[in-house]
């Protein structure tokens, strides 16, 4: 029988762990804040979300982190219980998934051919066509044989397949019921894919939080790319504008001028404040505001197209015509 836990099933059992052990009436109570900044998506978080997304949904992880937390209570701000929990999760968590998964998987059974995979990875948002690419550079082959890599058969190992076997590789669904798109993370209860075809379809695949200090530590800093306004973790919405700014940060990532990459990164923070609404529907721009926004990205685009940044260019004005210029008259204003 495969114990299922939901998110509200867990933030229940860490609530009475917080009371028995802590004396809190709550994990927020216990960490001493009920939201913290992701620095990444630029949104507000709730504090119990942040842990979670950081795990693979079992209980034992999460007391692990709760365990260390508490150890730091003392000096816990937001800064170091961020830091507490991507530390952990990529010390602890994602050490001991490997270790459990190692009798099911063959590429990434090793640690050093996991740092060799973590070192090809250019972002955390992957195509299924770059998932090809780096499958074969990862396998040392030449990409033109193998047409659809999920079905390659023997002849290659699958990392992608593995971390989404292993819970570390998201892909996006559709829920039944509302028909909204969401990020799907494998989780412990659910049962294995054949690792011969074990990766499903999906516009994106979507690499686990708790990877992100693990891969940069091979990159060294350079050349690995966290996409920003997403927020990546299990169950996570896939709003309708993410696939739009991720192509747009996409072809940003090749802009030599760091004034004119910043200045792409500040429109596309403008825009994304656009698209989030209020409870009631309402957007949280003025009409001066938004104004003065697609105005400013109008003079990006100019800029781009003079520079000849042909791709910044084409996806930046495809985001301003699908969300800015037709919602000109159609998002309510206040």
């Amino acid at each position: 029988i495969a114990l299922r836990y939901t998110e509200d099933d867990l933030r229940r059992m860490i609530d009475k762990l917080a009371g028995l052990y802590e004396m809190s009436s709550s994990f927020q109570e216990f960490v001493g804040f009920s939201v913290v900044r992701n620095h990444q998506s630029e949104v507000e978080e709730d504090s119990f979300r942040y842990l979670h997304r950081h795990t693979v949904g079992r209980p034992r992880d999460m007391v692990i982190v709760c365990h260390e937390i508490s150890h730091r209570r003392n000096q816990l701000s937001e800064t170091v219980y961020r830091e507490v929990v991507n530390d952990v999760s990529a010390q602890v968590i994602v050490r001991s998934v490997f270790d459990e998964m190692r009798p099911l998987i063959e590429g990434l059974d090793e640690k050093r051919e996991r740092q060799k995979l973590f070192a090809l990875l250019p972002y955390n948002i992957l195509t299924l066509e770059e998932i090809k690419t780096l499958c074969c550079r990862f396998n040392d082959v030449e990409c033109a044989n193998y047409d659809d890599i999920r079905v390659a058969g023997d002849a290659l190992h699958h990392p992608f397949c593995e971390l989404y076997n292993c819970g570390l590789l998201g892909v996006i669904r559709q829920d039944p019921h509302s028909g909204s798109p969401f990020q799907y993370f494998k989780q412990p209860q659910d049962a294995l894919g054949d690792t011969g075809s074990c990766l499903p379809r999906s516009p994106f695949y979507l690499l686990h939080p708790s990877l992100q200090s693990l891969i940069n530590q091979q990159h060294a800093g350079i050349g690995y790319q966290t996409f920003r306004f997403v927020t990546v973790g299990h169950r996570y919405p896939w709003r309708p504008h993410f696939a739009a700014m991720v192509a747009v940060q996409r072809a940003s990532f090749t802009i030599r001028e760091c004034d004119l990459r910043e200045a792409m990164l500040g429109h596309l923070r403008s825009i994304n404040e656009i698209l989030q609404v209020t409870d009631e529907g309402t957007a949280k721009t003025t009409d001066a505001e938004f104004e003065t926004i697609l105005s400013g990205t109008q003079d990006c685009l100019s800029e781009l197209e003079r520079l000849g940044y042909d791709d910044a260019f084409l996806t930046l004005d495809d985001l301003a015509k699908r969300y800015l210029r037709s919602r000109r008259d159609s998002i309510p204003r206040r």
